[in-house]
């Protein structure tokens, strides 16, 4: 009697605490591509393999108590599926139905499943202005019995795969995280039971890995417990091998405690020169730096940084980054310089970036800002031609950038005709609605103003530029607020550094991996430390206590 032939694929889900909707809209998104489906549902959290059943979409649903080790869950799913492949796939995960071929093609042209792969995970933004984050995880492996899971919390599968020598690819796909991730109850809870599962893992004089640590600091930064957020990432870059993963994410968690300290600036300050000084090159930190040393009005220093970033700045993959990082770099550049008033220089930096990225549209937006607040029209109208805009808006955008170009100028009569008739055709975009700001109030015409301003409030979130026409018109003071080039949205464009955005586990053993987000000759990795220590004026403090108790998150 023939035996079935051995499934392919396999995709494979643990479910602890997610609706029953959000495990069927990710089971849906790999139903074309997985030869079976099975789902562990572990504790009374869980959706009940019943009602999973009950929708009739193909899958396989077990039952397990939670033992609280995610490990040996995943270990025990393992057991059940029968798939050459795995592919692991989170509640509220979807795989990018793009994605799907990518997948299929991989594990198809390969007779035997002899490769790991990372597939990128996307993560949408928690709040308006936040940039869309991405890793690269290890998802898709070989269903080998050498290949096992280790660690009750931010478990991974990396120590194992690495022991059995099976290489790791990276593949072009993606998966796309469910805006649930960002409930608030949900992350709470999360964050409770992670920080539970963390102490479980104590060692010998109440020691914690590295690896818990950083599990610890991550849910602490949910529960908005600095004190022990602090701890736990202090004793993670404290015990983390030198140049790892696990030392550069501590690294940004620890900077992330400090969040809303003003007191505390020198000794974040420090903090993120210990960092570059062990990752000198990494393009989250040099942007971070730029950021601080930006807020003390040392422009000069945040323009190298942000000059760094942008020609060698490196991304570890594993770790949580946006996904425009290299334009933000760039935008941060040109924005720095423009402060500086060296606008010719930060106008052929964005072009140089366009001509070699012509889709960076922020790069692209950046530009043409700057164009406009310099009058520039001829130059600002053939940048803006490439903008993603719906046809029937294009002209008016014309007109928007026409008139506020005038404004910029001081020519307010023919600047308002312009804008005016941009603003009754539909055009709501920041430029259109700056100008028009600008104008009414040169002209003495307030009437509107506060709508006005609500609109380009909700077009540009957060922008400080828009408080300030709203405190002038409070002030009664109608005069027109000309920014410098460069200056608008400028406190958004530095990168605020969260690992409290990661979806899920994060598995982070292996050797430090990095692509360059834009190409030139490296620095020398000293220059920068060597410019900022010698910069003052400030007294730097000593290195933040890396000896406390590893009680982590």
């Amino acid at each position: 009697m023939a035996t079935e032939p051995r499934p392919r694929l396999s995709v494979a889900m643990l479910v602890e605490d997610a609706p029953a909707e959000v495990v069927v809209s990710s089971i849906e998104s790999v139903r074309a591509v997985a030869d079976e489906i099975v789902a562990l549902c572990a504790g009374s959290a869980a959706p009940t393999p019943q009602v999973l059943a009950d929708l009739g979409i193909g899958i396989t649903v077990r039952h397990a108590a939670w033992d609280r080790d995610r490990s040996a869950l995943r270990n025990r799913l393992l057991c059940d599926v029968a798939g050459r492949w795995v592919l692991w796939l989170e509640p509220g995960e979807r795989l990018a139905p793009e994605s799907a071929e990518v997948v299929a093609s991989f594990v198809e042209d390969l007779a035997e499943p002899l490769s790991a792969a990372r597939l990128w995970i996307e993560m949408p933004p928690g709040a308006p202005g936040e940039p869309t984050q991405q890793a690269a995880r290890v998802r898709l492996m070989p269903n080998r019995a050498d290949l096992r899971f280790e660690g009750r919390v931010r478990e991974t599968v990396l120590p194992s795969i690495h022991a059995a020598g099976v290489p790791i690819a990276l593949l072009p796909a993606r998966i796309l995280c469910d805006p649930w991730h960002h409930d608030a109850a949900w992350r709470a809870a999360r964050a409770d039971r992670d920080i539970e599962l963390a102490m479980l893992e104590q060692g010998p004089g109440d020691s914690l890995p590295v690896r818990a640590l950083l599990a610890m600091g991550d849910a602490a930064v949910a529960l908005e417990d600095w004190p022990l957020a602090r701890q736990s990432y202090g004793e993670a870059v404290r015990i983390a091998p030198p140049g790892s993963t696990e030392k550069l994410e501590a690294y940004y968690g620890l900077l992330v405690t400090f969040a809303g300290h003003s007191g505390e600036a020198d000794e974040q300050l420090a903090v993120a020169l210990e960092a570059l000084e062990a990752f000198p090159l990494d393009a989250q930190l040099l942007l971070a730096m730029g950021g601080l040393l930006q807020g003390r009005q040392r422009l000069d220093l945040a323009t190298r940084c942000f000059e760094l970033a942008a020609r060698c700045g490196q991304v570890d993959l594993e770790t949580w980054h946006p996904c425009d990082l290299g334009q933000t770099a760039v935008v941060c550049l040109g924005a720095a310089l423009a402060l500086q008033g060296r606008l010719d220089e930060a106008a052929r930096v964005l072009a140089e970036s366009l001509a070699a990225h012509p889709d960076w549209m922020r790069v692209r937006r950046g530009l043409l800002e700057l164009l406009v607040r310099g009058g520039q029209s001829v130059e600002a109208l053939r940048v803006a031609e490439r903008l993603a805009v719906d046809p029937r808006q294009r002209e008016p955008l014309r007109n928007a950038i026409r008139g506020a170009c005038r404004a910029a100028r001081q020519e307010w009569a023919e600047a308002l005709e312009f804008l005016q008739r941009a603003w009754q055709a539909g055009c709501r975009d920041p430029i259109c609605l700056r100008g028009l700001v600008q104008a009414r109030l040169a002209m003495g015409r307030t009437e509107g103003l506060e709508s006005l301003l609500a609109q380009w409030g909700a077009a540009e979130p957060g922008s400080a530029e828009v408080e300030a026409y709203r405190q002038a018109l409070v002030c009664g003071e109608h005069t027109a607020v000309v920014a410098p080039p460069g200056a608008a949205g400028l406190s958004q464009t530095w990168v605020r550094i969260d690992p409290a955005a990661t979806p899920g586990p994060a598995a982070a053993h292996f050797p430090l991996v990095t692509e360059t987000v834009c190409y030139s000759p490296p620095y020398p990795p000293g220059i920068l430390a060597e410019s900022v220590a010698a910069a003052g004026p400030w007294a730097w403090p000593g290195r933040p206590n890396s000896t406390v108790a590893g009680t982590g998150r």
